[in-house]
């Protein structure tokens, strides 16, 4: 939150941020100024207080900015950084990290002045150390091992529908710390600029000092990477030669007698992959490239020339609780061998949907704002449907 920087005016301390040069009459020790601005850069003075009662903190911050990193002295009250770059956004702006022990780890994306010194205020919340805890790490490129500042992390529980997490940045170093952090099931994300993002599950335990170290290694966005994988017929489960790949633009590749392929230098990220055969149906789907990545296993369902009777051949109606209409639901027909998915809907305001699959058998996943359910179901094929595949739903 940021207040009015003069919230004492007769205070010497609450003028230091206002008057800068009359600071020569206050205290040397309650504040601690950075080196002077470098032409071309962003001077920022930061006020850290507490939200409960406005005084200093009483313990020593650090402020990251832009990659920049600056530390105050516990009772100082504010801190000046210099040297931030701008960056390139309009207005400009750089994301703002204060951490203190014993206080919530603060994070804003914050507005630079491009004519003159930034001042910003920054209330500091409590954490509970009995329901809270601490994460620390670094963020480096995986191809090169260098470290990447400005990482944007979250660590938000890892339930469905939750707001929201603590954040905070990294510095030109690479490191982060994130105080703060409800204690259980946790989902960490790093994201920055011309990287892919990297997602974690881990289990935050409360206090400081507790939780190892949790180290992010990024893949940059121009990356590539190989990609190999094994194309097999869907009912019969056996290796189908002669199909031919194609992933993210690259290929194709034309399988083996055992069904193998393999593409080098694939553009990594969410691509698009191609399958095609003779006598089964072509396969399409989106596939995320990572270095590193497992073996893809893709099934193509055989062409027939008498298909079952259309649009689809399960079908049923999704009724969603404590919502208007039963609209926007996702259902999936999800093969039960292989996880993979054949086919997707999404429900009408009836609730309605339909999916055409060959016969198998099959976990029908239905999706809402986070809910999710799911229901087996056999299809036997031979010209047959199954209807009544019916579910019942409750808005969050």
């Amino acid at each position: 939150m940021v207040r009015s920087l003069i919230r004492n005016p007769n205070h010497c301390r609450a003028l230091a941020w206002a008057l800068l040069p009359l600071l020569a009459g206050c205290s040397a020790s309650m504040i601690k100024i950075n080196p002077g601005p470098d032409a071309g850069k962003a001077t920022i003075d930061v006020t850290i207080l507490r939200a409960d009662n406005g005084e200093p903190l009483g313990v020593e911050a650090t402020v990251v900015i832009g990659g920049e990193k600056a530390t105050t002295a516990a009772g100082d009250q504010g801190v000046r950084v210099s040297a931030v770059p701008f960056g390139n956004s309009d207005p400009p702006t750089q994301p703002l990290t204060v951490n203190a022990e014993g206080f919530v780890t603060y994070f804003e994306d914050l507005q630079l002045n491009p004519n003159g010194t930034t001042q910003t205020q920054v209330d500091m919340e409590a954490a509970d150390p009995s329901t809270t805890g601490t994460v620390s790490g670094a963020v480096t490129n995986l191809d090169s091992g260098n470290p990447v500042a400005n990482v944007r992390l979250e660590f938000a529980p890892d339930i469905p529908g939750t707001p929201e997490g603590i954040k905070a940045a990294t510095d030109n170093a690479g490191e982060y710390t994130v105080r703060g952090v409800p204690t259980g099931a946790t989902l960490a994300t790093a994201t920055a600029q011309g990287f892919l993002t990297n997602t974690k599950q881990i289990v935050v335990a409360q206090g400081e000092g507790t939780n190892p170290a949790l180290d992010f290694k990024l893949v940059a966005t121009t990356s590539k990477a190989n990609v190999s994988g094994r194309v097999t017929d869907l009912i019969t489960r056996d290796p189908i030669e002669d199909a031919s790949v194609t992933i993210g633009g690259v290929g194709p590749a034309t399988t083996d007698q055992d069904g193998h392929f393999a593409l080098i230098e694939v553009p990594v990220g969410d691509q698009t992959i191609q399958v095609t055969a003779t006598d089964y149906d072509p396969f399409s789907d989106t596939v995320t490239v990572t270095p590193g990545m497992s073996d893809l296993q893709v099934q193509l369902a055989p062409s027939e020339a008498k298909p079952p009777p259309g649009p689809a051949t399960i079908s049923g109606t999704v009724t969603i609780l404590n919502n208007p209409d039963n609209a926007g639901a996702t259902v999936k027909a999800i093969d039960d061998a292989t996880d993979q998915v054949i086919d997707t809907a999404v429900t009408n305001a009836a609730g309605e949907y339909g999916l055409f699959v060959p016969r198998g058998q099959y976990v029908i996943e239905v999706s809402f704002k986070g809910v999710t359910i799911t229901k087996s179901v056999e299809l036997k094929g031979a010209g047959r449907v199954k209807t009544g595949v019916d579910f019942v739903i409750t808005a969050p």
